[in-house]
């Protein structure tokens, strides 16, 4: 398993290719349109078991608990600033959309998620088989009694077991050594296979939106959510070497805070460019240059945005760091 500076590259690369594919959904836009609900039946269950597979067990809490609120909820708090500028910029929104704009779903999923892991490994989670179970089969009934009920809420709590199974799913598959078995080597031979099994199931689903607990056909989910994950894992160790989708997975934070406003910001450039033309936006294959243009967008900013502003993104200073290493090693 390929590692640099103690991370594993595929699992960087497959976040890379996370990334990009959730920038393009949001580029599409329209739900019903094949490509974004083939996109949405996995790659959001995706992130949160690659997040899983990175997880480590922690001691104490307190320090767990800033360093989490670091890692996301300051992100989060600009990630709304930045939301709110730019609807401001283009309409004038009300206090549902500004509340929508700081409340955004998945980084505050993640800290609950990343909580909630903690609590378990109190437990002992890591200790007994019967415990682990146990919190499977509980966390399943309460994402069947979530969905019946068609539970809100306003911070999403209700999002947090189906996010807490495919992290726990991620973290069993790095604490069993799962991609080094030999069910996996099974897996890996016939990966490509994966791709219509994964069209299938989101075609047949209703669109999958993890964001509001909608998930369609439960087995048309899981199959096309696990089928979608090994997929992009697969890809992730075949591209291991490609340094740019690397880079991107291993500062995926700077391209999710930041892709709302670029894809925003196009939008309102091309309304004004293109006052007369009929297409859409959200059109095909309209989308497909916001799509280029926004990552050409994203790339430089989001490195710039890495070497003096990283704090705001919740990261330490790059800069700093690499100092201070090169001191000691002198």
């Amino acid at each position: 398993m390929e590692k640099s500076k103690n991370r594993i590259l595929w699992v960087d690369a497959s976040r890379g290719i996370a990334m990009l594919l959730v920038i393009l959904g949001h580029c599409i836009g329209s739900l019903n349109d094949p490509g974004y609900k083939f996109i949405l039946s996995f790659h959001m269950p995706l992130f949160f078991f690659l997040s899983g597979y990175c997880a480590k067990k922690e001691e104490q809490f307190r320090p767990y608990l800033k360093k989490k609120a670091k890692e996301l909820l300051v992100p989060q708090l600009l990630f709304g600033v930045l939301e709110c500028w730019i609807d401001m910029m283009s309409d004038r929104p009300g206090e549902i959309d500004i509340l929508n704009d700081f409340l955004g779903w998945f980084l505050l999923v993640l800290f609950y998620v990343s909580i909630v892991f903690w609590l378990i490994q109190t437990f002992g989670y890591e200790k007994k088989r019967t415990i682990r179970f146990g919190v499977f089969i509980i966390d399943f009934i309460l994402i069947i009694i979530l969905e019946r009920l068609q539970v809100s809420t306003l911070l999403h709590i209700e999002v947090v077991p189906m996010a807490l199974l495919f992290f726990l799913l991620g973290y069993q598959c790095r604490r069993s050594a799962f991609f080094e078995s030999k069910i996996y080597q099974v897996i890996s031979s016939v990966w490509i296979f994966l791709i219509p099994v994964v069209a299938i199931c989101s075609s047949c689903n209703a669109p999958v939106t993890m964001y509001t607990n909608n998930y369609g056909n439960y087995p048309l989910f899981f199959i096309g959510a696990i089928g979608g994950i090994f997929f992009i894992c697969e890809i992730g160790k075949r591209i291991q070497d490609n340094q740019i989708i690397i880079w991107i997975g291993k500062n995926t934070i700077y391209f999710f805070v930041l892709h709302f406003v670029a894809i925003k910001g196009l939008h309102f450039i091309g309304k004004l460019v293109f006052s007369k033309a009929s297409f859409s936006n959200y059109s095909y294959p309209i989308y497909w240059m916001y799509f280029i243009v926004c990552i050409l967008v994203l790339l430089p900013v989001a490195w710039i945005c890495n070497r003096w502003f990283s704090p705001l993104f919740g990261k330490n200073k790059e800069r700093g760091k690499q100092k201070g290493e090169n001191r000691g090693n002198g």
